[in-house]
């Protein structure tokens, strides 16, 4: 699954509902477990976490 795409389906659902799509919803669509969706809209909260952590998020961060 790509990500990329996983996260533009977050957003289009976003726009044209206002509501956040279930994780089964993206599974179906994506055509992966429910469990790969969960791991891959993780991965960028994980990423933010990191570059947190090792302080290369800058001084605009929370912007």
């Amino acid at each position: 699954m790509d990500l990329e795409d996983l996260r533009l389906s977050v957003y289009h659902r976003f726009a044209c509902t206002g509501s956040a799509p279930a994780p089964a919803e993206l599974a179906v669509e994506h055509g992966v477990s429910v469990d790969d969706v969960r791991a891959g809209l993780a991965a960028p909260a994980a990423a933010r976490q990191y570059l947190r952590a090792s302080g290369l998020s800058g001084p605009f961060w929370g912007l």
